[in-house]
């Protein structure tokens, strides 16, 4: 066979495998190492036009979980609409519903028995007939995202029209804590140019200059504040530095004044 040929059909062949996509619901995000006490959390997302009868379908792999039967009263439960998105969580619904402000539309199933491992696990989903919906293997090792593993940010799937069990096609939420029921934002990896660069003086992650959003208002806040989801809305932003001073400081000086309180 012509060499020229042969690698052709190889690359073809690589592309397709990857290109390939079956799945109609598929796995959209997973939180599977939050920070302190939040929630582990799946997302399965249907990315047709046609709904689904998801009664009785059932999580399993390293979690199990057994969707609700048919029940006249709740007949919505059992059907996820086209475009529609089900969360699925280790807590009872009502507490996750509250803590992330999921709007009604979106269905959440809880809790699961076992717990996703923080080093790598197994995740299927199968109809009431058993037959297999879709599924995900994920890991903290290789190319897998670092920042989902502890970070507080979730594995999210870039491309539901490819292959969904392939590490290639999962990023991680550029919003820490994820998007549950909500479109997630892809977070980008920074590139180092070169494995010999000399990074001894360090990388500056923050700088005095920034742009920061503060409250001034001598108000104890609780804990609250620290959720992605707390509204920062009203508070106040300015750049660094942020203070109060009776005299001049040395460059680069106070930039924003802080109320008093």
């Amino acid at each position: 066979m012509n060499k020229l040929l042969y690698r052709v059909i190889v690359v073809w062949a690589g592309l397709a495998v990857f290109g390939a996509r079956a799945d109609q619901v598929v796995i959209n995000e997973v939180m599977y190492n939050p920070r302190g006490d939040a929630p582990e959390w799946i997302e399965l997302s249907n990315i047709t036009a046609t709904p689904f009868d998801v009664a009785a379908w059932k999580l399993r792999g390293d979690v199990e979980l057994d969707f609700p039967s048919f029940d006249g009263n709740e007949a919505d439960d059992a059907f996820l609409g086209h475009w529609q998105k089900i969360i699925l969580t280790n807590i009872d619904p009502g507490s996750f519903r509250q803590r992330y402000g999921i709007p009604s539309g979106v269905k959440v199933f809880g809790p699961w028995e076992g717990s996703l491992p923080n080093d790598g696990g197994r995740i299927m989903v199968r109809d009431k007939n058993g037959v297999r919906v879709c599924t995900l293997s994920y890991s903290d090792r290789g190319k897998w995202p670092v920042a989902a593993d502890g970070a507080g940010h979730t594995l999210v799937l870039q491309n539901p029209d490819l292959v969904v069990d392939d590490w290639r096609n999962w990023s991680f939420s550029k919003r820490p804590g994820g998007t549950p029921g909500g479109d997630p934002v892809l977070g980008v990896e920074t590139p180092v140019a070169s494995p010999e660069v000399n990074l001894t003086s360090g990388i500056v992650l923050l700088d005095y200059g920034d742009l920061w959003k503060y409250n001034d208002q001598n108000k104890n806040l609780g804990t609250a504040w620290r959720r992605a989801t707390y509204s920062d809305t009203s508070w106040k932003s300015g750049r660094g530095l942020l203070g109060l001073e009776n005299s001049a400081l040395p460059d680069p000086g106070i930039k924003t004044e802080i109320n008093k309180g």
